[in-house]
């Protein structure tokens, strides 16, 4: 997953900067398929990291969240681009990737080879 969000920063910064057709296909093509692979993820990945006896109520949350971001997400685009202009909306999308990454990187439980009651 975190290695799936540097490539969806990366490809997202390419995007965002591509002056070409091609170049706009490909990396909007990268962008979606990778950030799907990642959406099966993080589906599949959550409920591995959370104890038993507070999954349900985690992945609510988590899930929760992650709708919440879906609707303030799209408010805050217009405000940085009319602030900051197009280059930074594709840095702060690429800035959020990378977080996500570096946070399943760092603070995300190894879930491989372990029972569910171990972790």
């Amino acid at each position: 997953m975190a290695a799936a969000s540097m490539v969806i920063a990366a490809c997202g910064i390419a995007y965002g900067f591509s002056s070409s057709a091609a170049g706009i296909i490909v990396f909007g093509l990268l962008v979606s398929l990778v950030s799907q692979t990642f959406v099966a993820f993080i589906y599949a990945y959550t409920p591995e990291a959370l104890p038993t006896v507070v999954r349900s109520t985690g992945c609510g949350i988590s899930y929760g969240a992650g709708r919440l971001a879906n609707v303030i997400g799209p408010l805050l685009i217009p405000a940085i681009y009319g602030s900051l202009g197009y280059t930074a909306v594709f840095v702060a999308v690429a800035l959020c990737w990378v977080g996500s990454g570096l946070i399943v990187a760092t603070l995300g439980p190894e879930t491989s080879r372990r029972s569910l009651e171990d972790i």
